[in-house]
């Protein structure tokens, strides 16, 4: 019985050493270094994590970098040309059709009738996209941050700031305050903010003339960061009624980019029962002053600087694509003898640098 069991152990283990002696050398190697593995715990090395690296932006008013990328590259879709046929049809083979905008404030109308959606009191905005590309590969335009006295002003109580005005004619006062600000004086204000009844901190806008800057200095402690009036922030000049127009009847432009070299911009360019040529005359001026953030020396190679521009009137959902040419070439056509020289700094100034 034992010498069966013997024999039966050693028959096994001569087809094993056969089956092995078959097999290709490296592959009995790799068999082997299986086995022995086998006899303990496997333990892998864990392979090192690759990210990829996100180009940074350095900005001169912020030390934080903003983890932005460039914009992908979209390929030209296949379209039919042609005119469609019937009112309804694919928009994603035919070309999106292109409007003045004299026509889709027309469309928009339609919509905002009284038997529809009822809101002849609806905002009209742009939506623009802009190119932010500089003449540097590595520079981007820096975000639009502005404030722009309309043509045609259309009040927007829930975005009233308060505002207090500093300044040394009482006539100027006297018109400031007829203007909407909160307060406006001179030396009675001053003494007010030393004996803190009044607090410059808790309004929206500090204002000042040039004439009265200098009185300021010893209320300055009470002006913490960006409220005391200042020339870059558009609080400080010599007319005083002018900069209280500006932040009463003006209003606020910000740009918000999404890729490095794109940036949105919603502005509002007045009601939808507005004349056609208060709303034509409102946008030109807001297109114009947008044009104007691009630097100069960027070449007509990198593309115009507004891409897309389409009209809205929240709440209805509806976006007509407005070409914008008429409103450039017209800039272009009347542009001021002032406008043509600007030096380097003021170029540089508007542009971001990528960190190599």
């Amino acid at each position: 019985m034992a010498a069966s069991i013997i024999t039966q152990v050693i028959d096994a283990s001569v087809i094993r050493i056969r089956l092995v002696s078959l097999l290709p050398s490296a592959f009995a190697a790799s068999l082997h270094t299986t086995i022995s593995r086998n006899k303990g715990k496997q333990r892998y090395k864990e392979a090192p994590s690759i990210s990829a690296e996100k180009p940074k932006i350095k900005s001169k008013q912020s030390s934080k970098n903003v983890d932005l990328v460039m914009s992908p590259e979209i390929k030209p879709g296949k379209y039919d040309d042609s005119t469609p046929v019937d009112n309804v049809y694919f928009m994603k083979y035919y070309r999106r059709p292109v409007y003045s905008l004299t026509e889709a404030i027309e469309m928009h109308r339609q919509y905002a009738d009284p038997m529809m959606l009822d809101n002849m009191e609806g905002l009209l905005y742009l939506n623009m996209q802009l190119n932010m590309q500089s003449k540097k590969k590595t520079k981007f335009v820096r975000d639009i941050d502005t404030r722009l006295k309309i043509l045609h002003p259309f009040h927007d109580t829930s975005k009233r700031k308060s505002i207090i005005a500093f300044c040394k004619n009482p006539d100027d006062a006297a018109k400031a305050l007829e203007l909407g600000v909160d307060l406006a004086g001179h030396t009675d204000l001053i003494k007010k903010v030393e004996q803190k009844d009044i607090i410059p901190a808790e309004f929206d806008v500090c204002l000042s003339t040039l004439e009265t800057i200098p009185d300021l200095v010893s209320i300055k402690k009470y002006m913490p960061g960006f409220s005391f009036p200042s020339t870059p922030n558009g609080t400080l000049g010599t007319n005083i009624v002018e900069l209280v127009e500006l932040f009463t009847l003006g209003y606020e432009f910000k740009s918000e980019k999404i890729y490095l070299d794109v940036a949105k911009l919603d502005a509002a360019i007045g009601r939808i029962n507005f004349t056609n040529q208060q709303l034509d005359e409102n946008a030109a001026v807001l297109i114009e002053r947008v044009c104007s953030h691009r630097p100069k020396d960027v070449g007509t190679n990198k593309g115009p600087f507004i891409i897309d521009c389409f009209l809205t009137c929240p709440p209805s959902g509806e976006q007509f694509k407005i070409d914008t040419t008429e409103f450039t070439e017209q800039k272009k056509s009347t542009s001021s003898e002032g406008t043509e020289n600007e030096d380097e700094e003021s170029d540089s100034d508007d542009e971001l640098e990528i960190e190599s």
